[in-house]
């Protein structure tokens, strides 16, 4: 584009010098015939510069369209591609994030068992147990799906699952100075605790049960065993996870 403006400016100022020198001849002449020969070439400069102009002026529109239509088309084509690109990530991501969400909370919904705990206590200073006695622990502490029965002594599984339990015996004294008991499923020991002579026994044990399943504590030998209550013998159990 310089080159056609200086090539402007060079054609602007000839015309200027052209018509001050053919104005100063105009005036010098005093014959009016010789007056419109100078008249009429200073029209003709001024047309063939107007002609002039006009060519540079419209060449140089052409250029700045094409330039513009040119920028314009790189420009859309850029951005269109940005767009379909952008796009298309948006769609990715927002297909992922669906598809996350979801699985999140069917997850969620598979994985969140049912809650069900319990913690019971013996209350009584000390409590003397029969051969074959279930040890019934009076008070409940925590009773989380209502599972465990203190009148009874029996943890009745209200889903199926894997479960933990423990039991904690302050042994006092025996005929025999010898503790033998046993957390039960069903009648079958599944953990056994055994102490001789006044001490602490504990016992966890972790078992699969089926619903109506039952778990309880019981004395396996004869000799008139006594342990301390006051909150110091404990039974508790929870379910760790339910069946599939």
């Amino acid at each position: 584009m310089a080159p056609v403006h200086f090539l402007v400016i060079i054609v602007l100022v000839v015309a200027a010098v052209t018509d001050s020198v053919m104005l100063k001849a105009v005036d010098r002449v005093d014959d009016p015939e010789q007056q419109n020969v100078y008249l009429k070439h200073q029209f003709e400069n001024k047309e063939q510069t107007d002609l002039f102009n006009r060519a540079v002026h419209e060449e140089s529109r052409a250029n700045s369209v094409t330039h513009k239509v040119h920028n314009g088309t790189h420009t859309t084509a850029h951005h269109g591609h940005n767009g379909t690109q952008t796009t298309a990530h948006h769609g990715n991501n927002g297909t992922h994030t669906a598809g996350h969400t979801t699985a999140q909370h069917e997850t969620s919904a598979v994985y969140r068992p049912p809650a069900v705990g319990f913690n019971a206590i013996l209350t009584p200073d000390f409590l003397t147990i029969s051969h074959k006695e279930t040890i019934v622990f009076d008070h409940l502490l925590v009773n989380i799906g209502n599972a465990y029965n203190i009148r009874q002594g029996h943890f009745t599984a209200p889903v199926s699952g894997l479960y933990s339990f423990t039991a904690n015996i302050k042994f006092r004294s025996s005929n025999t100075a010898e503790l033998n008991a046993s957390i039960v499923k069903n009648g079958d020991n599944i953990g056994l605790l055994y102490l001789y002579g006044a001490d602490t026994t504990t016992r966890t044990t972790v078992v699969m049960l089926d619903v109506g399943d039952i778990v309880w504590l019981k004395n396996n030998v004869n000799n008139s065993p006594r342990i301390y209550g006051g909150g110091l013998s404990t039974f508790s159990g929870f379910l760790i996870t339910p069946a599939d």
